[in-house]
């Protein structure tokens, strides 16, 4: 089955971001972005940075795993379009479980820099930036997100509001703008 427009507009966005270089492929280095960015800004030391770079190679295999169906070591827009029209699909045969569960637990470990086990606001915004999103209302985010008020994100806040962004067709939804306006 097709994505929505408005959905798949979502996923062209997503796209968009994590192709740094802007060359039509998602790759290795554009997903090493996360870390580098990190690590210059001073956020991470070396030792984070390496923790970093493994983690987010691990999530980089995982989607080139999937989604790399020409097997040449990048992801194409085609290609991710429908990598995710599959979990969409996934979804849907499953009930509607959330098919990106286990990818967005490790990646609020990737976002987790003092490794207490939540993103502070601190740490969004820092992914936010390190990921190069544009126009992204953090602090307004952070609050809506954060919906036990203790001013932190816990593991399912992440996990609820990844699973909101993914099967929302509200174009009201504040959780189809976590990663900025498209």
């Amino acid at each position: 089955m097709a994505l929505s427009e408005f959905r798949a507009r979502k996923v062209a966005h997503l796209f968009d971001a994590y192709d740094v270089d802007g060359d039509g492929f998602i790759d290795h280095a554009d997903y090493l972005r996360f870390s580098d960015s990190l690590a210059a800004a001073g956020a991470i030391d070396a030792a984070g940075k390496a923790k970093l770079d493994s983690e987010t190679t691990a999530l980089w295999n995982q989607i080139r795993e999937h989604a790399d169906t020409s097997r040449d070591g990048r992801v194409s827009a085609s290609e991710w379009t429908a990598w995710q029209t599959s979990l969409d699909d996934a979804a849907g045969a499953g009930g509607g479980a959330f098919p990106l569960e286990k990818y967005i637990s490790a990646l609020v470990d990737v976002l987790d820099t003092d490794n207490d086990g939540k993103v502070s606001l601190r740490e969004y915004d820092a992914g936010i930036a390190a990921y190069g999103y544009k126009n992204v209302d953090v602090a307004g985010n952070f609050a809506k997100f954060d919906t036990d008020g203790d001013g932190f994100l816990s593991r399912e806040e992440v996990i609820a509001v990844s699973a909101a962004f993914w099967f929302s067709e509200d174009p009201d939804a504040a959780e189809n703008y976590i990663y900025g306006p498209f």
